[in-house]
């Protein structure tokens, strides 16, 4: 389990506990923090997330930096490890005022519950207030966009997500991972562009498989990458739209057949 699953669970505990996500990989200046919570009280949190290769000083030296920018001064600040800290890091974060929790990651695994449905969480410098402001900036660029977008993200909610749970995080497209799984293996839509992104980790061999199979029947844009597989939106006819929810369908169970070898 890697860092960012491991950020995936925390954001479950904390949800359970009465906070709301309100954003990942937020920045603070030029600075960039894991995790930012709306606390029940209402103020905002902000954590960072250690897991097992932590260095206790540097990490505490990293949360403080955060603090000093930040110009929220009824936010609240928190390190969040998975390997307990040395005592006097404990006691530098008490003392400035940083909040302080150990989470053993593989219990978050085996205990938490899922989500009933896909939880989207707003990534980095997102233009986008949430997925249906994503939906509606989509019709700017060109009306009927955003019945396809809405379509795939149902398709990935109802056809897939009861399967393995799926987490979107809304970034300059809405970007599709298992939450046991490190890599996104869909992203829908980039801003300007109209794009359908297909994220094949470590895939070469089956991105050529599904070019075999899916030539002549969608129009795959240049290659871009050898992970990746390109369709703009302009090139969907309803008859293809049913090839591409095939595609989808086979780079999740790619996806998740990665996580469970």
């Amino acid at each position: 389990m890697n860092e960012y699953v491991y950020q995936n669970y925390i954001i479950k505990y904390f949800e359970q506990l009465g906070y709301e996500i309100l954003h990942r990989e937020f920045f603070i200046g030029n600075e960039r923090i894991d995790l930012v919570f709306k606390e029940p009280c209402g103020t905002k949190l902000f954590i960072e997330v250690k897991d097992e290769r932590v260095d206790g000083y540097s990490a505490v030296g990293q949360i403080l930096t955060y603090k000093a920018l930040s110009n929220e001064c009824d936010s609240n600040f928190m390190l969040v490890s998975h390997e307990d800290l040395k005592d006097n890091c404990k006691e530098a974060l008490n003392f400035y005022g940083v909040k302080y929790i150990n989470l053993d990651k593989y219990k978050l695994f085996k205990e938490l519950r899922p989500y009933e449905t896909i939880k989207v969480i707003r990534k980095g410098k997102n233009p986008f207030k949430d997925k249906n402001d994503f939906f509606h900036q989509l019709d700017r660029y060109h009306i009927g966009y955003s019945n396809i977008a809405e379509e795939l993200f149902n398709f990935v909610q109802t056809e897939l997500h009861p399967i393995k749970e799926i987490y979107c995080n809304l970034s300059d497209g809405l970007q599709f991972q298992i939450v046991d799984a490190g890599e996104k293996f869909l992203t829908i839509g980039k801003q300007n562009k109209g794009e359908i992104l297909f994220h094949f980790p470590y895939g070469k061999k089956f991105k050529e498989e599904i070019i075999q199979k899916y030539q002549g029947r969608i129009s795959f844009e240049e290659e871009k990458g050898p992970n990746q597989l390109d369709v703009r939106f302009k090139n969907v006819s309803p008859k293809e739209l049913i090839y591409i929810k095939e595609m989808i369908m086979a780079a999740f169970y790619y996806s998740l057949n990665r996580i469970q070898t």
